[in-house]
């Protein structure tokens, strides 16, 4: 039986919720137990996507409680506008404390929130407010993807009073196309409004999904759309999934090293906030408003203990993420050098 992840949240007892975005309830199945022993429930999201799910899941204060949010659109600087600006919502209003992890540890050569920094702000924080709970939004496994093929393909940094989000419309990458072109930048921002409620909640219903976005931005040559345009363009559907997945083993080993160190006697529950798009029915990513299963089936986990992890993902990615910071560092000063010289 399938119950309200928003009911759960206020009625269930928890001194840490963990927050691990889009987040499919399959995958988390599938990859979980290698982690943690404890009890699966599947839960209802009240949204397909963070901010329709917060609006609607946060109806009123949960008392004693701080949120650690990687997650820019629960932030403590600026009410988040939707249904085109019409209503807003005001984050702060329904927690005691939002800690903005998402401005705090933002790495700047990745353009994302790396777990670890998330779980040493936490364990840190928790050690001076012991009698708060807590909610611990991790951005994982929600793209951009750690993986060296992926590296730099990600998101501009938010800034919540300018309206920039985890969004499509707030994506860049630089590459050999002139994406200053006129008609090649109207038609992207056009494509990615029609990628937007409402208009894909009809293509949806019609079975025609957001996939077919991203093979007309191939055919037009487009900039690419952000990091799930990119591995869909670039790499494929199975890569998408391939990419997905581990993203949520790294993001799980995190989890598992937060929870080692919280120490006996606390009550941990892991969930999602939604799922993900992977390629079914056409579709990839999480739109507003889409009641799919898929999207709207998210783990509500009650860690018992921890498990013996043999094979470990996070020591050859965070080796991977330094060469790769390196590599940034030395050709900026390369360039700063050169025009030195100039």
């Amino acid at each position: 039986m399938t119950q309200d992840q928003g009911i759960l949240i206020y009625d269930d007892s928890w001194d840490y919720l963990i927050i691990l975005d889009a987040c499919r309830f399959d995958i988390f199945q599938k990859f979980s137990n290698k982690f943690f022993a404890g009890e699966l429930l599947k839960a209802k999201s009240r949204g397909s996507m963070t901010l329709e799910w917060a609006v609607k899941t946060f109806t009123k204060k949960l008392k004693n409680v701080v949120y650690l949010s990687a997650n820019p659109y629960i932030n403590s600087i600026a009410p988040v506008a939707f249904f085109g600006g019409i209503a807003k919502w005001t984050p702060w209003l329904f927690f005691d404390k939002i800690i903005d992890l998402w401005a705090k540890l933002w790495n700047n050569y990745l353009n994302t929130v790396l777990p670890w920094r998330i779980n040493e702000y936490t364990l840190h924080f928790a050690e001076h407010n012991k009698s708060k709970r807590l909610i611990v939004h991790y951005i994982q496994p929600h793209a951009p993807y750690l993986h060296p093929k992926l590296f730099g393909i990600s998101f501009k940094k938010p800034s919540p009073k300018k309206r920039m989000f985890l969004h499509t419309t707030q994506m860049y990458r630089k590459d050999r196309i002139n994406k200053h072109a006129v008609i090649k930048e109207f038609l992207n921002k056009f494509l990615g409004y029609l990628n937007g409620p409402p208009v894909f909640n009809v293509l949806y219903h019609l079975r025609f999904g957001n996939k077919l976005f991203c093979i007309l931005r191939n055919i037009l040559n487009l900039p690419y759309y952000g990091p799930i345009d990119y591995v869909v363009r670039k790499f494929g559907i199975k890569h998408l999934c391939k990419f997905y997945n581990l993203n949520v083993l790294i993001v799980l080993e995190s989890v598992c090293d937060l929870v080692e160190n919280i120490g006996d006697g606390k009550e941990i529950i892991i969930t999602s906030d939604h799922g993900e798009f992977l390629g079914e029915k056409l579709s990839i990513g999480h739109p507003w408003g889409i009641s799919d299963p898929i999207l709207r089936n998210v783990p509500w986990f009650r860690v018992k203990k921890l498990k013996k992890r043999r094979k470990t993902m996070l020591p050859w990615i965070k080796k991977e993420i330094i060469k790769y910071t390196l590599r940034i560092k030395i050709k900026r000063r390369i360039k700063r050098q050169g025009k030195a010289n100039r």
